[in-house]
Order: structure tokens, then sequence, then C-alpha cells
């Protein structure tokens, strides 16, 4: 449940996820994924994003421009602005 705000932080995450928060840091490109379990993987993974702030800048600005262009007050407003039009037809 904290995935999106560590993406909106514009924090890169490394996750061993599985579902919708694998899919969902998957569409945003904002991290690593790694195998649930694979304990060395995950630790490996910190590591790289530790030594290489190019990486955590590419993750961060992904995860961020992916939480402000689909799940912004501004996104949320015009969907339902769109849903209510449409129910009022």
């Amino acid at each position: 449940s904290k995935l999106f705000e560590f993406l909106a932080c514009g924090k890169p995450v490394v996750c061993s996820c599985v579902g919708a928060p694998r899919r969902l840091l998957e569409s945003a490109n904002a991290g690593i994924l790694v195998k649930p379990q694979n304990f060395e993987a995950f630790a490996e993974s910190i590591m790289n994003l530790y030594n290489s702030s190019e990486q955590r800048n590419y993750f961060g600005t992904n995860g961020r421009k992916f939480i402000e262009e689909n799940f912004s007050l501004d996104v949320f407003e015009k969907n339902l602005e769109r849903i209510l039009k449409q129910l009022m037809i």
C-alpha cells in the first residue's frame, strides 16, 4: 500500500511483489523487480541503486511522472467528470 507514496516521492523501488503491485511498478518503470524470496537479488538490487545515482534518478523520475499522469487529483477529477456526464446521458 506504500507503493504509490514511494513513486509520488520520486523514489526508486526494489520490489519482490506479485499481482497488482508488480504490474504497477512494471507500468511505471520505476524500480527493480526481483523474484519473491530471492534475498540475494534483493540485496544486490539495493546496492546497485545505492551505487548508481543515474539509475536512482531514472527510476525516481519515471515513478513521479507515472503518478502525476495517472493518479493525480486532476486525473481523478477529469475521470469523475467524464463518468458523471456519461451517466447523465
